[in-house]
């Protein structure tokens, strides 16, 4: 009866040994608070996560803001109207061709560069379905002048300038 005793207190003393070391080396290592980067995570004050120790962060709402409006090809073409849901409607001569979802990472601090955009869909089509071709890629240039670039499959480059609201 003792060795049944002495062997069921180890097997005891082992699971709940086993039960805190996994909570302090596995649970408490892993969550957001003072370990894992993850670039969505705020704290309940609104404070955003440092992705490195050089301050840098992602503020996605902060290109949103300059890209929320419409824009204007120079050609006078295309429209495009970037909305505050991060969804896009590019209009070619009236005609909406595209409408997409869009997706970027806009870190920060530091001076501004080339962020790349990345749409949903990517197929300009007409009212009648018909594909009228593809967006290679989709980018905002931060520059004295704003301007959002789009390629197209055949290397036709559309540069967008803020139009009038």
């Amino acid at each position: 009866m003792k060795k049944l005793l002495v062997v069921l207190i180890t097997i005891l003393a082992l699971v709940i040994g086993g039960i805190f070391m996994f909570r302090h080396f596995v649970t408490n290592r892993v969550m957001d608070k003072g370990g894992m980067e993850n670039p969505e995570y705020t704290d309940d004050e609104g404070d955003i996560q440092e992705l490195d120790g050089d301050q840098t962060y992602v503020d996605n709402d902060a290109l949103l803001s300059m890209l929320i409006g419409t824009w204007k090809s120079t050609d006078e073409r295309y429209t495009l109207t970037v909305y505050e849901d991060y969804r896009i409607t590019l209009m070619q001569e009236n005609e909406v061709v595209l409408e997409s979802p869009v997706d970027f990472t806009y870190l920060l601090p530091g001076e501004p560069e080339e962020t790349e955009l990345t749409l949903t869909s990517t197929e300009l089509k007409n009212q009648d379905g018909a594909v009228l071709g593809e967006v290679e890629s989709f980018y905002f240039i931060p520059a004295d002048e704003n301007q959002l670039c789009i390629t197209l499959e055949d290397d036709e480059e559309i540069i967008m300038k803020r139009g009038e609201e």
